[in-house]
């Protein structure tokens, strides 16, 4: 029976060999897996920060014989939006200054925004002796006023000093040279601010909508007899 020993150990070795290999494969498939999960994670997590930066970020995950790898693919997608760069493109057909357009529906208004100087003063003078609604700023600035005189279009936004009626109606949109945004009122105010610290400090009331520094701010001005300040923030789709 001498062959006998030799033969036990030769079988359990075997054993260890294969339990081994058994554990590795588990184990390379445990963490592949965990890992896959996580950058699956990371994928969604920048995909969201990509949407704010008007981004798309795709991902595929393809398994193959070991653990599953992801591979990523980023496209900027243009900020203009069809429907309103062509909609765009026809307001510069009839003005060469304009900027874009405005849409507040609560109110009715529809009205295209032209391309000021730099002069602030004279823009208010203009505006409160016309009926053009004006900007001054560059849309990627962190700050945007558009004027518009009381007796022109712009008069309609009275109806926001009512503050049941601007809770109700606190979102409107602007076309920025072909690309569609959105906006919510946060605060109204009847004197001129030009920080978030007044536009908050000194409202005749807010809406209850969190604003931060970080926030792009948009103020419609009412220039004219009687001065009305809306100032809202960006918001997504």
């Amino acid at each position: 029976m001498r062959w006998f020993k030799p033969v036990i150990i030769i079988v359990v070795c075997v054993g260890l060999v294969f339990g081994a290999i058994v554990l590795i494969d588990a184990v390379g498939k445990g963490g592949g897996g965990n890992v896959v999960s996580q950058n699956i994670s990371q994928v969604h997590s920048s995909m969201r920060v990509d949407k704010d930066k008007q981004e798309v970020s795709s991902y595929t995950v393809a398994e193959g014989a070991g653990p599953a790898t992801i591979t990523i693919s980023e496209e900027a997608v243009p900020l203009a939006n069809p429907q309103y760069a062509q909609e765009y493109q026809a307001l510069l057909k009839q003005n060469e200054d304009a900027a874009g357009l405005i849409r507040v529906e609560s109110v009715g208004i529809e009205e295209v925004i032209v391309q000021g100087g730099d002069d602030v003063d004279v823009i208010k003078a203009t505006c409160a002796a016309g009926k053009d609604i004006v900007t001054a700023n560059s849309w990627g600035d962190e700050r945007i006023v558009l004027y518009g005189g009381s007796g022109g279009a712009f008069g309609a936004l009275s109806a926001y000093e009512d503050e049941s009626f601007c809770m109700g109606n606190a979102y409107f949109e602007v076309n920025q040279a072909g690309a569609p945004t959105r906006w919510q009122v946060f605060s109204v105010t009847q004197t001129e601010a030009d920080t978030l610290g007044k536009m908050k400090a000194g409202a005749l009331f807010t809406t209850g909508a969190i604003v931060m520094e970080t926030n792009t701010l948009l103020t419609l001005a009412v220039c004219g007899d009687k001065a009305l300040y809306i100032h809202a923030r960006e918001v997504s789709w």
